[in-house]
């Protein structure tokens, strides 16, 4: 056999397989020409080639069988450096989306923030019945976006996979009601009532995530009140057990509205979809909440199902793992902080005094107005090299920082706070981040930086009120 024929034998083997030439096809050996085609029509059959017509000696049939085992092999290679480019060019096009999505979050909370925060304040002053009228319908619409802003968030946080489920103590029936509430004012509206009822054997504090099963429940409830023109609908919680003995906690909201047809029924847990296009004119919604529903769901360790007869209603149930929890203690003293304990005058004589760091002119009168209303002494930063300075010349209880500011961020001026403290010894002041950020990633940046706390805007004047007191009782 001749060199050249080994040597592209030898290559082609190489190449395509990733292996040695094996110890009898060795060109060393002699007498190897038949196994050698064996083994070549073999690769070129495990490739997925047609060996094609034999040549008419042996040495041309292996040198053609060698060369076609090349080319394949070439192939394979393009081929391979083509996947790479696609991966490359897909994780570039989902960095720019993951980019886009935080900018626009960015761009859009902040507005948002100033819109729903005046309203809300407006809507606290004395009005005529006109001028209130006009306010709500101003601040439902404002809310209206916000819950669409949400779900397009949320569903670019499961596609990426990075959406997370929690596991804390919470009371459930207080949950439950507190939730029903929240609709019952648009059911009201329309003249007929939301009934909730938890049943008794149901345990009064579980663990969960509650932010995500208050958010399962919103969904399908505010599903259930806009497709019901007239009638009822009914939030149940019940306790039910498998054959394994396992105790799971059934929710099941049920309403007397148009249904879904059944040639529909198989995608409504599909992301976009609704019932049909002309149910999105007339009803409005993106058709993402039922989607995020199945995944929150799912992510809990609970399934959703439901039945639905067109022009008579729907009932959509889910269950979760019924995992029962002790309720905290009533008096239970909470972790405090290093420094003078709140029943102390030197503790109550600055307990309000708040730092706040906000370069956004709207949302800097909006935060200050709503922490002046509740006594709050606000010292006012227009970026986080102000803060630092402040920081170091005054004495604060807690500190609202902002995240994107120009000059210094947010994230960087809690690391010099945090340098400053340790320096001098100070306690740890409380940093609660106050960012119009909500990507996938964000609190953790705020947390790892060396923040305390967590909220996004647009930001509700009680839960910013709530989350104040939470930490300076600690």
């Amino acid at each position: 056999m001749s060199a050249q024929i080994k040597n592209w034998v030898s290559a082609a083997w190489s190449k395509t397989c990733g292996l040695r030439l094996p110890g009898w096809l060795s060109p060393r050996r002699q007498g190897v020409t038949e196994q050698a085609l064996a083994a070549l029509r073999h690769a070129l059959s495990a490739l997925g080639a047609s060996p094609g017509a034999p040549a008419q000696t042996p040495e041309q049939e292996l040198l053609r069988l060698a060369t076609q085992l090349a080319q394949l092999a070439e192939e394979r290679e393009a081929s391979r450096r083509e996947l790479e480019r696609l991966r490359d060019a897909a994780e570039t096009a989902n960095r720019s989306k993951s980019e886009f999505l935080a900018n626009m979050s960015h761009e859009i909370r902040t507005p948002m923030n100033s819109i729903i925060g005046m309203t809300e304040l407006a809507l606290n002053t004395p009005l005529n019945a006109e001028q209130r009228e006009f306010l709500s319908i101003a601040k439902t619409s404002a809310d209206a976006l916000m819950t669409i802003i949400n779900d397009i968030l949320d569903l670019s946080k499961i596609e990426a996979g990075r959406l997370s489920v929690e596991r804390v103590a919470f009371a459930l029936h207080q949950l439950v009601e507190e939730t029903a509430r929240m609709v019952g004012l648009p059911a009201r509206d329309k003249q007929f009532d939301l009934q909730w009822r938890v049943a008794p054997e149901v345990p009064a504090c579980v663990l969960g995530d509650p932010t995500r099963l208050r958010q399962v429940l919103l969904n399908l409830l505010s599903n259930a009140v806009k497709f019901t023109p007239s009638g009822r609908v009914e939030l149940r919680v019940n306790l039910t057990r498998e054959r394994d003995a396992t105790d799971w906690l059934l929710f099941e909201v049920s309403d007397t509205g148009i249904g879904i047809a059944p040639e529909r029924q198989a995608q409504i847990f599909q992301a976009y979809m609704q019932e049909d296009v002309s149910t999105t004119r007339r009803f409005g919604g993106t058709g993402l909440g039922l989607s995020i529903t199945r995944h929150l769901i799912t992510m809990m360790g609970g399934r959703i199902w439901f039945t639905s007869t067109p022009g008579q209603g729907s009932r959509f149930s889910f269950t979760l793992p019924c995992l029962p929890a002790a309720m905290p203690a009533a008096g239970q003293p909470a972790q405090r902080h290093a420094g003078p304990p709140p029943d102390q005058p030197e503790w109550r004589a600055r307990a309000h005094r708040v730092l706040l760091v906000e370069d956004h002119p709207a949302n800097q009168k909006l935060a200050t107005w709503q922490l002046q209303r509740q006594g709050y002494q606000v010292t006012l930063a227009v970026d986080g090299a102000e803060a630092v300075r402040l920081m170091k010349a005054l004495a604060f209880d807690v500190v609202l920082m902002d995240v994107q500011m120009p000059v210094m961020d947010g994230l960087e001026a809690t690391r010099l706070i945090r340098e400053l403290e340790f320096a001098r010894r100070e306690r740890r002041h409380p940093i609660i981040a106050m960012t119009a950020g909500a990507i996938v990633g964000d609190r953790e940046k705020c947390l790892a930086a060396g923040m305390d706390d967590y909220i996004s805007k647009p930001i509700a004047a009680q839960a910013l009120i709530a989350k104040i007191e939470h930490w300076l009782v600690r």
